[in-house]
């Protein structure tokens, strides 16, 4: 998921740590994505191309000291954090207003763990979602099974749960009773199955 996905589905994300920073720093705090576009936070400075940043932010960004000049833009003291999840640079936390560098960071290592339980939450979320239609198709399968003993239909209704689950346009069977091969198919172009 990216920095804008998860911060504008989820904004009691970051919301409640902009709030907490206005308050004991007098600043504003804002996340932007990697091209420097502003994604949630506070919106300093909306007359800018980009809303946000000044053009030099990435050359600031990439200076090699330890302690870069600061930037800033219209008098107010800018610092630029890299966020990551799971070590893959989403954006950037921004500050605007004078603020210690290791608030910032330790503000930027908390937006980055929370980020990254989203993630994970997310992932499990799917992984749930996908073991309970694995558990819906086996229940839908030994109800077929429990109310037909023609083979041919629990073998037609079987493939087309499968099918469903699998969201395939078209699947077959092939059945070899007494050496002879025979078939069934759902969904599709009948001529593309294999045939007796």
């Amino acid at each position: 998921m990216t920095l804008r996905a998860i911060l504008q589905n989820r904004p009691d994300i970051l919301d409640p740590l902009v709030d907490h920073w206005q308050r004991v720093t007098d600043g504003q705090l804002l996340a932007v994505d990697e091209e420097g576009e502003w994604v949630a936070g506070d919106r300093p400075f909306t007359h800018l191309d980009n809303g946000v940043l000044p053009e030099d932010w990435r050359e600031w960004l990439s200076q090699e000291s330890s302690s870069p000049q600061p930037i800033a833009v219209e008098g107010q003291p800018i610092q630029i954090a890299p966020l990551s999840i799971q070590r893959v640079p989403v954006g950037y936390l921004v500050t605007v207003g004078e603020a210690s560098p290791a608030l910032v960071r330790w503000s930027a290592d908390t937006l980055e763990a929370l980020l990254t339980s989203e993630q994970s939450l997310q992932g499990m979320t799917d992984e749930l979602i996908s073991a309970w239609d694995q558990l819906e198709l086996v229940f839908r399968v030994t109800q077929t099974l429990a109310s037909t003993s023609d083979l041919i239909s629990v073998l037609r209704s079987v493939l087309a749960e499968v099918q469903q689950v699998l969201k395939a346009s078209e699947g077959f069977l092939v059945i070899d009773q007494d050496d002879v091969l025979s078939h069934i198919s759902v969904g599709g172009d009948d001529r593309l199955s294999p045939q007796r």
